[in-house]
């Protein structure tokens, strides 16, 4: 059974696909963990997985004018829920 991390409902979470790894898995045809998830309010700190599951409604969304912090500006089109998440490793 994979490993796995549950993020509660409630709390406005934010899930990306990291450009570098994907980029990185691409080129190199490997399967590092990329998706990564995070709180809307400590964008900055965040959790990679394989994959993720998101337990009800969410909304996928580009936005040019407010990129992810920490993506270095490539952060712009991501998914943001208030569901529960589950990550696997």
């Amino acid at each position: 059974m994979a490993k796995s991390f549950m993020f509660p409902a409630g709390a406005e979470k934010i899930i990306n696909v990291d450009a570098p790894t994907l980029r990185s898995n691409l080129e190199k045809t490997q399967e590092e963990a990329m998706v990564r998830v995070r709180f809307s309010a400590n964008p900055n700190h965040y959790r990679t997985f394989t994959r993720v599951e998101i337990i009800g409604p969410s909304t996928l969304a580009p936005n040019f004018q407010d990129p992810i912090p920490g993506t270095d500006g490539r952060g712009i089109c991501y998914v943001t829920t208030k569901s529960m998440v589950i990550g696997y490793y």
